[in-house]
């Protein structure tokens, strides 16, 4: 670095506080020592001592490729020692060496109180590595960096933001290699298809940093270190009285997630193999009576099938005749019997496919710094990757392989991979893979985005991700999990889908699902089982999006269609997806206006710290407590109970928390919990003749099914009158329901409404309720509660209360 930069006299550093004018927001201060503590109501969230940056100049990176993940090595690393800290003007320090020579500039800008941006770039382009360790409290807990099989909270680790292929379970290998800390392979839980650089913490702020680089991670005790592979770096902090409030500012700043159509909340049924099979798939889901929304057709490009497996190939992104020779008349037949049609889509294009030799001759190819196309290889397959930073290469992909589909009569699809641009890539923009790996998902989904809202600008459209940088959940409209393994394996199985999606609802992601009863059976890993099929599917039906997938081991997988039983059970939860649909809607309404997420973790709701490292049990919103079971052969489960009354949504009983109580889970049953005080919104669908409803809504797509969504709704009173009021979003209004302070004068006729005709997926509604109409403007009292809607049309609203509880003893089992 020689003599150049700027040099200060020994002595030059001072004590000064950088604040704002209330004593609770965020502060920064520098210390005679170089100390730098950032501080919110006089708990100290970063303590930064000089000797704590990190500021490196790294000669050499080796890379290597092992299967679908990078490995990285660095040589010659010279590190420079911050001797001291100057403070400057406008909120500025500068780090110094023993040389007096300034290294890196650091910059706090604070827009609001409860806001803070931290800036640092190297003054000399030699270093390549900034970063710094910051000391916080033992009792600090770490939520977030990305969608981790093992949960939220950031135990004591060593990791890095990089989006890649997720980890890999060794089936019934994988409980007895877990100690090497590489199972899931390669490198334990800290693979991730999602890597956001982005945490809460819960001393009552959230953090993240801009930057697509990559950067490394660890924990120690109270030590926590960032390094980022660049030479400058923007953090960014807010903060709040607890973690819900620090989600909605981490929200305003950021975006909050998009709000995807009605239809998108019921279920999605896969089809594959051909034309005549999506028709009797569709005719097999009414004729049993399933609701589904959407059937999605992942090998429309083609695909291959023997006894044991089946592999969609090749990526060509064009239809497959054979398989569908008339496409467009399968989509008009679905959209007449009410349901949207996906298809799938990935950046990677199939070496020897006319798109390929199309896109190689007009420069759409991603090359390395030589100009040959980069080779991505994907189980075997040669594929070649779209440089999605060239505005001419966006366009063609629009034109060339979204347009075609959407015109056959698609309404979304699969926005497959984006975590494959290798490192050697040099990319139209100027940048190369390793400045634009981590950002490549963010250009591909905005892609999607940009494709549908300029086609569909009424927003009837959804497509689905599986990778996620900082961004993406402003503008990916749904997340799935990626290839689960078909077992139970807590590397890579069905253990680990609730983990993946609080972690990712914490980030942003909050309309999540996953594929049911996983995707990959590979090595050891043995296919789906009847039993593992029915715990993923109850999983599944209380997760946002409830879709099946048939995965890599068809022939051999368990699927609903496979015997009555399974169908039967199959049908219960559908119907209980459907049933919940209200609610779906009204906390997706929420996350996209806050950011709070629909899958929540028992401390976000309850703030508690003995729910930090609770992984395998969620809240649905606020009103219901989820327990599934994730083990084989397991009737029983004990399950944490928050304070309250909770409600058992198959059997009546009631249980008050805090508390942890063992309960049945019988192979047909997940233990389901409604909130006492509560008011959760239900559909039960169309009426008949005697008016009684079905239970349930077969689809909400066509104008009489859409009619019965937007013109009726049940609300189950869980105990009256309730604690709380409620706000239910429909697509057309909103509901509001308040506790009554003042009496109304005039009319509150009702009418009896008897219960369901279908109640195997909620006997809890088996009771007689009330039916009255709410006009829109017009405040109505009914039950001790002011009812107003401001839709357009009346609304028909039938209350259920449940009142009569039958009490568990607490501590004891009960059935």
């Amino acid at each position: 670095m020689g003599g150049r930069g700027m040099r200060y006299a020994p002595g030059h550093g001072k004590v000064n506080i950088m604040s704002n004018d209330r004593n609770d927001g965020l502060q920064v201060i520098v210390e005679p020592t170089g100390r730098i503590r950032i501080v919110y109501r006089d708990s100290t969230l970063f303590l930064v001592d000089p000797s704590d940056w990190i500021i490196e100049r790294v000669q050499k990176v080796t890379h290597q490729r092992w299967i679908a993940w990078d490995h990285f090595s660095e040589h010659g690393i010279e590190r420079f020692r911050v001797h001291s800290v100057v403070q400057l003007a406008d909120n500025t320090c500068h780090l110094v060496d023993d040389q007096h020579r300034a290294l890196v500039e650091v910059r706090f800008v604070q827009a609001l109180p409860d806001e803070l941006t931290v800036s640092a770039y190297a003054r000399f382009p030699e270093v390549n590595r900034l970063g710094f360790s910051w000391w916080g409290p033992a009792s600090e807990a770490i939520f977030g960096f990305g969608e981790y099989g093992n949960g939220p909270l950031r135990h004591a680790a060593q990791w890095s933001t990089w989006v890649e292929e997720g980890p890999v379970g060794l089936g019934p290998l994988s409980r007895w290699l877990r100690w090497t800390g590489r199972v899931p392979l390669p490198r334990g839980y800290y693979s991730t298809y999602a890597a956001i650089p982005s945490w809460l913490s819960s001393l009552g702020y959230g953090a993240w940093i801009t930057n697509s680089d990559r950067i490394d991670w660890a924990i120690r005790g109270a030590r926590r270190r960032m390094r980022i592979w660049n030479r400058q770096f923007d953090l960014h902090i807010v903060s709040a009285p607890n973690l819900s409030e620090v989600i909605k500012r981490r929200t305003k700043a950021l975006g909050g997630p998009p709000m995807p159509p009605a239809w998108v909340f019921f279920p999605w049924i896969d089809s594959v193999r051909g034309q005549n099979n999506a028709q009797a798939v569709a005719a097999r889901l009414r004729d049993e009576s399933i609701p589904a929304s959407a059937l999605w057709i992942e090998d429309w490009m083609g695909s291959w099938e023997d006894e044991r497996r089946f592999w969609m190939r090749p990526l060509r992104h064009q239809v497959d005749a054979t398989l569908y020779p008339d496409i467009r008349s399968l989509a008009n037949q679905l959209h007449a019997q009410g349901f949207k049609l996906l298809g799938y889509f990935c950046p990677e294009i199939a070496h020897e496919t006319p798109l390929y030799d199309e896109a190689w001759e007009q420069g759409h190819l991603v090359c390395d710094a030589h100009g040959n196309p980069v080779d991505v290889a994907i189980l075997g397959n040669h594929h070649g990757e779209p440089d999605l930073t060239q505005p001419t290469t966006r366009q063609w992909i629009q034109e060339r392989w979204f347009a075609p589909l959407e015109d056959l009569g698609f309404d979304g699809w699969m926005a497959d991979f984006g975590e494959y641009l290798p490192v050697e890539a040099t990319l139209a923009d100027g940048t190369n893979g390793y400045e634009s790996h981590n950002r490549y998902p963010l250009l591909w989904q905005s892609l999607h985005q940009e494709f549908w809202e300029r086609v569909r600008p009424d927003g009837d459209y959804t497509f689905f991700v599986r990778s996620a940088t900082l961004g993406s959940a402003h503008v990916a409209p749904v997340m799935w999990g990626g290839d689960s393994d078909t077992d139970w394996d807590a590397a890579d199985g069905l253990a680990t889908v609730v983990p993946q999606a609080l972690s990712a609802g914490l980030l942003g992601h909050a309309v999540w699902g996953t594929d049911i009863a996983g995707y990959m059976t590979f090595g050891l890993t043995r296919p789906a089982t009847k039993e593992l099929y029915f715990r993923w599917t109850q999983v599944a039906a209380l997760l946002p999006i409830m879709r099946t997938h048939h995965g890599t081991a068809r022939p051999r997988n368990w699927h609903w269609q496979r015997d009555q039983h399974t169908i039967q059970h199959f049908a219960r939860y559908a119907r209980l997806h459907a049933l919940l649909f209200p609610y779906f809607y009204t906390l997706a309404a929420q996350a996209h206006d806050t950011g709070l997420p629909i899958v929540r973790p028992l401390f976000l709701e309850f703030q508690d710290a003995r729910y930090y490292a609770v992984n395998d049990v969620f809240m649905l919103g606020d009103r219901l407590l989820v327990a599934p079971v994730v083990n084989p052969g397991r009737r029983v489960r004990m399950v944490p109970f928050p304070p309250g009354v909770w409600t058992d949504w198959w059997t009546g009983f009631s249980v008050r928390g805090p508390t942890t109580m063992r309960i049945p889970a019988t192979l047909e049953h997940i233990p389901l919990f409604v909130r006492e005080g509560s008011l959760l919104p239900l559909q039960e669908g169309p009426l008949n003749d005697r008016g009684q409803s079905r239970g349930f809504m077969h689809t909400p797509v066509g104008d009489p099914c859409f009619t019965d969504l937007c013109t009726h709704v049940t609300i189950l009173s869980c105990g009256m009158p309730p604690k709380t009021g409620a706000v239910v979003a429909f697509p057309n209004g909103r509901l509001q329901v308040t506790v009554c302070d003042r009496p109304l004068t005039g009319s509150s006729s009702t009418e009896p409404a008897p219960p369901p005709q279908t109640l195997d997926h909620a006997p809890l509604l088996n009771m007689s309720g009330m039916r009255f109409v709410v006009l829109p403007g017009r405040e109505r009292q009914v039950a001790g509660l002011h009812w107003v809607w401001d839709g357009q049309h009346p609304l028909w609203v039938t209350l259920r209360q449940l009142s009569n509880y039958r009490a568990a003893e607490q501590g004891n089992e009960y059935r």
